[in-house]
């Protein structure tokens, strides 16, 4: 009587053989490097947390590149719409600066698992400018007459009559007032 069962001992080359076939391939199925995808023109938003820095215009350049890795079926799922590269600015040192971009700023809808591998160009240029806020009056400008068997009863007037406005310095300078 053998040690092995006849089931075992049969065709064991066979065997051997489907058993080193199935390792390998689960070896090299295991060590497939990740997917890549690249999305050209992600837009750059500049976030400015103090109030008194406003940007003046979009960052230079306003679009970058994005280079993403990982599992083909989150790069298939990802969004290409979606994908933004968020520069949140909390101290403003001069109107023109310089950021580097990090890959923790790349914000996309989908794709958790997907790790930022590079961003082209690696830094942007914004030019911020001054925020004010001050008063403004707000004015009711009027055309024409009333129809006939109309009149006014008296003057028009708005509420409030002044208003706080917030904006760059440069064209709050230009605003007299504000028409409603």
């Amino acid at each position: 009587m053998s040690v092995l069962p006849e089931a075992v001992t049969r065709n064991w080359t066979l065997k051997l053989s489907a058993f080193a076939l199935a390792v390998f391939l689960w070896v090299v199925v295991r060590a497939e490097p990740p997917d890549r995808e690249v999305l050209t023109e992600v837009p750059v938003i500049v976030e400015v947390s103090p109030l008194e820095w406003r940007p003046a215009q979009a960052p230079e350049p306003a679009t970058v590149q994005v280079r993403f890795a990982g599992p083909a079926r989150q790069i298939l799922e990802l969004d290409r719409r979606s994908a933004t590269v968020r520069v949140p600015l909390d101290q403003v040192g001069s109107a023109d600066t310089t950021v580097e971009l990090r890959r923790d700023w790349v914000v996309v809808d989908r794709g958790s698992g997907l790790v930022v591998e590079d961003i082209l160009p690696a830094s942007v240029r914004i030019q911020l400018e001054r925020s004010v806020l001050e008063a403004r009056p707000v004015v009711m400008p009027t055309a024409g007459n009333p129809p006939p068997g109309y009149s006014l009863a008296g003057p028009l007037s708005a509420s409030p009559s002044v208003v706080r406005v917030r904006g760059p310095e440069g064209r709050l300078a230009e605003l007299d007032s504000v028409r409603t």
